[in-house]
C-alpha cells in the first residue's frame, strides 16, 4: 500500500512517500524493464509543497531518496531544480539504472550518491538533508 505523509519539524525530517517494498520481486531483474510500467505519481505536488514544507526554495532543498528504485522520482526532481538528491536502494540493478539515468546531474555534482543499503540500516548520517522520501 501507500501513505503519504508530511509533516514539519526541525528534529525530523518531513517524509514525503513510502511505499511497503515488495519482499516478492528480483529488483536486480526489474530493474532492466522497471521503467516500462512505473511512473512517479504526485511530483508536481510534491514540488508546489516542499519549499513551504521545508521553508526554502526548490533549488536549496536536499532530498535523501530512500527506496530510490531507478530515480524515478529523483530525475524529476533534478530536472525542476532540487538541489541535490542522495539515491539509496537494496538493489544493485536499481542503482546501476538510476546511476545512468542521473549521470548529467551527477556531472553537475547535484547526486549526492548512489548507496547501495536496506532500511533500516543506512550507512551514513547526513546533516543536511531537508527532505526523507521513502519510496
Amino acid at each position: 500500500g501507500m501513505c503519504v505523509t508530511a509533516f514539519s519539524s526541525r528534529r525530523l525530517y518531513p517524509v514525503v512517500l513510502c511505499y511497503i517494498m515488495s519482499r516478492f520481486e528480483d529488483y536486480d531483474t526489474v530493474s532492466k524493464i522497471y521503467d516500462t510500467n512505473r511512473r512517479a505519481p504526485g511530483v508536481e505536488t510534491y514540488l508546489k509543497f516542499l519549499p513551504q514544507l521545508c521553508g526554502k526554495p526548490l533549488n536549496a532543498i536536499n532530498v535523501l531518496d530512500l527506496g530510490c528504485g531507478t530515480g524515478n522520482y529523483a530525475l524529476p526532481f533534478l530536472e525542476a531544480g532540487i538541489a541535490k538528491v542522495t539515491c539509496v536502494d537494496g538493489s544493485a540493478g536499481m542503482l546501476k539504472r538510476a546511476r545512468e539515468k542521473l549521470s548529467k546531474f551527477v556531472d553537475e555534482e547535484r547526486v549526492g550518491g548512489f548507496i547501495e543499503s536496506n532500511l533500516p540500516n543506512l550507512p551514513f548520517h547526513e546533516p543536511n538533508i531537508d527532505v526523507v522520501m521513502l519510496n
